[in-house]
């Protein structure tokens, strides 16, 4: 997942806007020539799930404090529901809200132009290490 965070990373459109401490929202936005595109779908490109995925993890990362976005584990995507494609060049709102204390569950909308694309829910784990009862 290493070399699709970086595209995600590269694709964010300036700097996340933290609306609270349970809330963050980035735009991102994919190259034509983003290679996930070649081959997802040859002549009618559609950013594929996991990068969508990828998407939200690294917002519920930027709502933790480092100690811990460092070694989460993502154990589950929950009601993933992918409503809308999302094409080359198109301006996505990611928004990402922690749903738990914990911070270990989030739920995460991608829109373009107010319209939802894709929905789903994040739940994390700590590395073994970090877990309060290790």
């Amino acid at each position: 997942m290493n070399a699709v965070r970086k595209v995600v990373l590269s694709a964010r459109y300036h700097s996340p806007e933290v609306v609270d401490n349970r809330t963050v929202r980035q735009y991102f936005c994919f190259s034509a020539d983003f290679v996930g595109f070649s081959g997802h779908f040859p002549g009618d490109p559609v950013l594929p799930a996991v990068v969508q995925i990828c998407m939200g993890v690294v917002l519920a990362e930027d709502l933790c404090p480092p100690g811990q976005k460092n070694n989460m584990l993502l154990e589950k995507v929950k009601r993933a529901k992918f409503l809308r494609k999302l094409t080359p060049e198109q301006m996505i709102m990611a928004e990402c809200k922690a749903d738990g204390q914990d911070l270990l569950s989030f739920g995460v909308q991608l829109t373009v132009n107010g319209e939802t694309a894709s929905s789903f829910t994040l739940e994390f784990s700590l590395s073994q290490k970090d877990r309060p009862d290790a």
